[in-house]
């Protein structure tokens, strides 16, 4: 059984319970109240009677003989019977155990109380024609008159029935519009809950677009949107691996492709040597081509390791780096076609990583504008941070390639840097390093007017 239906028959069954002992409650206090109101009429009946007769006869009984006393009660009796007296209440009268008058099939006096009050008392016999109420009492000034009112319970008892049926018949009414009410509030409630179900169903399949967006205040409201949110960020962590994996899948499908190239020229090379007649010369230039492919591949290698070694878990440290020191080496490297200009005096960062940052930068500066035009490089104090610039006046970049340079093995120009060695990971390495030292790239670039490329590096740490 589902939990909404596990609700919805213990929030039924509760309320019946309670309706249930409404109605008992209710029809059951009617049902008092009918027989003690028939009780206190009947006892009231017989009072009058009673009064009538002592005022009328007994109360002047001292004048009396027995026998003229008993005939003129009986007339009195008889008189107000038929005067007063109703067809469902029948009367008695009896003196010292003898029926003077008595209309009745049976006797009234049987299961009374063995003594009278002086008021009255009431009681109830069972006849063949079904139970009978008496209420009885002496006469105030003779005792051994005793006047009897009985009324059958009959018409009592069907009204005391009528009033449970017409009970039952709206516990029944109210039971069955409670429960189909219940039933269907219940279930609207926990309406929330099935698309919940469904909806993770789903996500666990796979389709992580999907949303509850249940917009109630209550519990389910707030549970619904702790769940798109968790939703949220499992998608967005997903997502994230997911393209992660495919920049893996691109970088290893491209990584293949480039090293496919050297190693083939290494393997027809190394052939050549092997199995060709090749004289002294020709041997040496196999040995010279092996050796180029062989750097080629080594670079490349180092660059991979490179490129995928920086990430925010790398154990490289930090230290101040003196600019002048950075110019120096390269200088060394480069020491024709780049100017290098110094305004900031230090750097914060690891040195091996900002050196290769700025010889990858100055190589394709050099190979843009091909030597040519010298390539300025600046270090520039700016608000606490240290602006390196690396500008050419080469060829340039279109617009619609900018934002593609720093991915991995992209190439505006693949023919030109295949023949000038160039794997088109350079770039690449330099944005990864950019961003391990808290900045990033930014290149301005025009066709035919050539390239700048600006990165901000710390100059110092607290």
């Amino acid at each position: 059984m589902k939990l909404w239906q596990k609700i919805a028959v213990s929030s039924i069954a509760v309320t019946w319970l309670a309706l249930g002992a409404v109605v008992a409650v209710t029809v059951g206090t009617q049902t008092s109240d009918l027989q003690k109101a028939e009780e206190e009429s009947l006892t009231d009946a017989m009072k009058l009677c009673r009064g009538y007769l002592d005022s009328s006869v007994l109360g002047q009984h001292q004048e009396y003989k027995d026998k003229t006393l008993s005939s003129v009660a009986h007339f009195f009796f008889s008189n107000y019977v038929k005067t007063v007296g109703d067809e469902a209440t029948s009367y008695a009268l009896s003196a010292d155990g003898e029926y003077l008058f008595c209309r009745t099939t049976y006797d009234p006096a049987q299961d009374a109380p063995k003594e009278f009050s002086d008021q009255a008392a009431a009681w109830k016999i069972k006849t063949d024609a079904g139970e009978v109420l008496v209420a009885g009492g002496p006469s105030v000034f003779l005792s051994n008159f005793k006047i009897y009112a009985s009324r059958s319970l009959s018409p009592l008892k069907k009204r005391i029935a009528r009033a449970w049926g017409i009970g039952l018949l709206l516990l029944l009414a109210g039971a069955l519009f409670d429960g189909v009410f219940i039933f269907l509030i219940v279930r609207k409630t926990m309406r929330p809950v099935t698309k919940l179900t469904l909806v993770s169903a789903a996500i666990a399949e796979g389709d992580y677009r999907l949303r509850t967006s249940i917009r109630t205040k209550d519990e389910i409201g707030n549970l619904s949107r702790a769940f798109d949110a968790m939703t949220d960020s499992v998608e967005e962590k997903i997502r994230s691996q997911e393209e992660e994996l495919k920049k893996r899948q691109l970088l290893l499908g491209a990584l293949s492709h480039e090293l496919k190239t050297p190693v083939t020229a290494i393997l027809g090379y190394a052939d050549s040597l092997l199995h060709m007649p090749l004289n002294e010369e020709q041997k040496i230039e196999c040995a010279r081509k092996i050796e180029e492919a062989g750097k080629r591949t080594a670079s490349l290698s180092e660059q991979m390791t490179e490129l995928m070694g920086l990430s925010p878990e790398n154990r490289l440290k930090k230290r101040q780096i003196r600019t002048e020191d950075l110019i120096r080496s390269l200088k060394d490297t480069f020491p024709s076609g780049v100017n290098f200009h110094g305004e900031a005096q230090t750097l914060f960062g690891e040195e091996s990583l900002l050196y290769n940052l700025c010889c990858n930068l100055i190589q394709n500066a050099l190979r843009a504008c091909g030597q040519k035009e010298p390539v300025e490089v600046r270090f520039k104090k700016a608000d606490g941070a240290v602006l390196l610039s690396v500008e050419d006046q080469g060829c340039g970049i279109a617009p619609e390639h900018l934002p593609l340079v720093t991915e991995p093995f992209y190439r505006v120009d693949k023919a030109r840097s295949r023949a000038h060695g160039g794997a088109g990971l350079g770039l690449a390495i330099c944005d990864k390093i950019a961003r391990w030292h808290g900045g990033a790239l930014l290149l301005e670039s025009e066709p035919g007017k050539g390239t700048k490329v600006t990165v901000s590096l710390p100059e110092f740490t607290t």
